[in-house]
C-alpha cells in the first residue's frame, strides 16, 4: 500500500507542470478580463416613418434592411465583432457599444456613421448670373475607397454605377467652369470647380480628417437607409443587461 501511495504521489507531481502549461495556454487565449462581461453604451433608434408609403410600413421591407445596413457599416469600419446591431420591436434598433470603444470621439464617429441616411446628391447651385442650376440624385456610386488627394490629404476615391454614368457625364460636361456641390444628407461635402466632365470615376476632397473619410466611406459604401432614423436613447448598461 505504500508503494501505491508513493506511485500516486509521483504521478501527481509529475502532472503538475502539466496543468500549468495547460492553464497559462488557457490564460493566453482568454485573459480573466476578456471572460468577463463588459459595460456597454446602449444606443436605441427609432425608425422615421414619415416618408415610408403605408404598403412598405412593415419590419420586413424597413427594419430588417436597415439593420443590415448599419451591420454593413461596422464592418466596413471593422467594428462588426465589437458592436452589435439588432432589432428590437417592429420599428426599433438597438446598438450595444463596449465602453471600451466608447470615447467620446469614437462614439461621436460611431453615431454619425449610423445615424447618417446616406443620400448622396451631385449638385449645382443656380449661378448668380441667372444660370439655372441641375443636380443628380439617387443610387449614383459603385464603389468607395478611402484615399489621398495631390496635397497627400485624407480623401475619397468612387467610381460611378454604369446607369448612373451617362446623366453625371452630361451634368459635369454641361456646366464645366462652375462649382458642383457633393452633398450627403445635405451637408455639402465638398464643392470643387468642374475643370472636365466626370463619367466613370472621381474625387472627393475636403478638409477631412482620416476618421472622417473612414465614416463617409463606411456611409457610401452600401445604399442609404430605407428611412431616417433617430437617436431615442443612450445609456450605460451594466454587464448585468441592466440599465445604471
Amino acid at each position: 500500500m505504500r508503494l501505491r501511495r508513493q506511485s500516486r504521489q509521483s504521478r501527481a507531481r509529475r502532472l503538475r507542470p502539466l496543468a500549468a502549461c495547460l492553464l497559462a495556454a488557457l490564460l493566453a487565449v482568454a485573459p480573466p478580463a476578456a471572460l468577463a462581461d463588459v459595460e456597454t453604451v446602449r444606443l436605441t433608434y427609432d425608425l422615421d416613418l414619415g416618408s415610408v408609403p403605408a404598403e412598405l410600413r412593415t419590419p420586413e421591407k424597413v427594419t430588417d434592411p436597415a439593420v443590415a445596413i448599419l451591420k454593413l457599416r461596422l464592418e466596413s469600419l471593422k467594428l462588426e465583432k465589437q458592436v452589435t446591431v439588432a432589432r428590437a420591436g417592429d420599428f426599433r434598433i438597438v446598438v450595444e457599444v463596449p465602453s471600451a470603444l466608447a470615447g467620446p470621439a469614437t462614439l461621436s464617429e460611431i453615431k454619425k456613421g449610423l445615424g447618417a441616411e446616406g443620400r448622396l446628391v451631385f449638385r449645382v447651385p443656380p449661378g448668380k448670373d441667372g444660370a439655372p442650376g441641375d443636380e443628380l440624385a439617387g443610387t449614383i456610386v459603385a464603389s468607395v475607397e478611402a484615399t489621398r488627394d495631390a496635397f497627400e490629404a485624407p480623401a475619397i476615391a468612387f467610381e460611378v454605377r454604369a446607369d448612373a454614368q451617362d446623366r453625371l457625364e452630361r451634368l459635369t460636361r454641361d456646366n464645366v467652369g462652375r462649382q458642383v456641390e457633393i452633398v450627403l444628407d445635405g451637408a455639402v461635402l465638398s464643392a470643387p470647380f468642374i475643370r472636365a466632365a466626370i463619367r466613370e470615376k472621381g474625387i472627393i476632397t475636403g478638409h477631412f480628417t482620416r476618421e472622417e473619410v473612414d465614416r463617409l466611406v463606411a456611409v457610401l459604401r452600401g445604399p442609404p437607409l430605407p428611412c431616417p432614423i433617430v437617436l431615442a436613447g443612450e445609456e450605460l448598461v451594466s454587464p448585468a443587461g441592466a440599465p445604471k
